[in-house]
């Protein structure tokens, strides 16, 4: 490609010095270029057309404005009888505005009239359930009901029973014409009531057995017994159930009841009985006379005295829970040895005259020593 003076000036000073230092070629071309310079230097320029400057306009942006919702209002009303009784619960319509409350009134009476159509639908004509494959339909009950006969059906049978020919047919019409239905109905009826009437008294000859023998009634006992008996063409009575448990038992084919143990409480051991030590005899020297009560210093009344229910220190010759209540005098028995009564040996012992005797004395005794110590300090 042509060197050309715009290509020049496009170059800085630098790479201008540089390519006519180190590149000969350039060089001379810039030489040639100079000496013989194009008379339309700019030629090969394009032409740029000045725009006049404008100020473009600036585009406010809009403010969406969130759309208002209106409140959601609520309509109700209670569905009522004849009488005014409310039926079922209330109805509540929610809606924002009257057409759509409008709207919703007529989608639900829709909706009543379409179920109550359905309902009587189905009562005239019956509702479709699912009914499985292999339930067992119900037969109409026969009804045996003797057809009265015209005076030629009459000679036709009796004609035709002196036929042998037809005479299985005369038969047939003569028995249907009896009981109301053919021949083989009345068979097939009949063949059911007899096995619904034996199957229902083995069943009930099955309980008398069970009642009366207290045998386990497991579905294996039951399955044997009356195998046993079926095999043997045996009819299902008490006696032949009797029978048939003795032949099953002695074969080992007879379940025994499972055995419940009891689980019995464990009696707690008997409180061991604790020795009753022997109290010793308190001697106290030198008795003191009863001192008269000091005025200003009131007199102290004997006082029930609390027992506690701890073993009594009581000897041999004093009452307790396991002999007999003996009147105890002298002074073997103090105050300490009563306090150790127990409560209910202690009401015992008291019943005695003697015994509280001795233990108002020792109160009293027990209550002067108490005010002789006070006037001594």
């Amino acid at each position: 490609m042509a060197l050309t003076l715009l290509d020049i000036e496009n170059l800085s000073s630098a790479e201008y010095a540089k390519k006519m230092n180190t590149d000969p070629a350039f060089a001379a071309e810039v030489n040639a270029l100079l000496k013989n310079p194009p008379r339309n230097p700019v030629a090969s320029a394009v032409p740029v057309e000045e725009v006049p400057a404008t100020v473009a306009p600036v585009a406010v942006p809009a403010v969406a404005v969130p759309p208002v919702e209106a409140p959601k209002q609520r309509y109700e009303w209670q569905p009522t009888d004849e009488n005014d009784r409310p039926i079922g619960g209330r109805q509540v319509i929610l809606y924002t505005t009257e057409q759509e409350k409008f709207d919703k009134v007529i989608e639900a009476n829709n909706l009543l009239i379409r179920q109550l159509r359905k309902v009587n639908r189905e009562k005239a004509v019956g509702s479709p359930e699912e009914i499985p494959t292999d339930a067992e339909k119900f037969q109409n009950v026969t009804e045996f009901q003797p057809r009265e006969l015209s005076a030629v059906d009459r000679f036709k049978i009796a004609e035709g029973l002196t036929n042998p020919e037809t005479f299985a047919d005369a038969r047939d019409q003569l028995i249907e014409s009896a009981f109301g239905v053919s021949p083989a109905k009345l068979v097939s009826t009949l063949n059911d009531t007899q096995r619904f009437i034996i199957q229902q008294r083995a069943v009930e000859n099955y309980i008398d057995f069970v009642n009366s023998t207290g045998v386990y009634d497991s579905m294996n006992n039951r399955q044997v017994l009356t195998g046993w008996l079926g095999k043997r063409n045996l009819a299902p009575t008490v006696a032949n159930f009797n029978i048939a448990l003795n032949q099953c038992r002695q074969s080992g084919l007879i379940e025994d009841a499972p055995v419940v143990q009891q689980v019995t409480q464990p009696t707690p051991a008997p409180a061991p009985v604790a020795e009753v030590p022997v109290v010793p005899v308190v001697t106290e020297p030198n008795p003191q006379a009863p001192v008269a009560a000091t005025p200003g210093l009131g007199s102290e009344q004997p006082q029930a005295k609390r027992h506690s229910h701890v073993p009594s220190g009581l000897n041999a010759s004093v009452a307790s829970a396991a002999g007999p209540l003996v009147p105890v005098v002298g002074s073997s028995v103090t105050l300490e040895s009563i306090d150790k009564m127990p409560a209910d040996v202690f009401k015992q012992w008291m019943k005695i005259p003697e015994n509280r005797q001795l233990n108002e004395r020792l109160e009293q005794e027990a209550a002067q020593r108490r005010r002789s110590r006070q006037l001594g300090q």
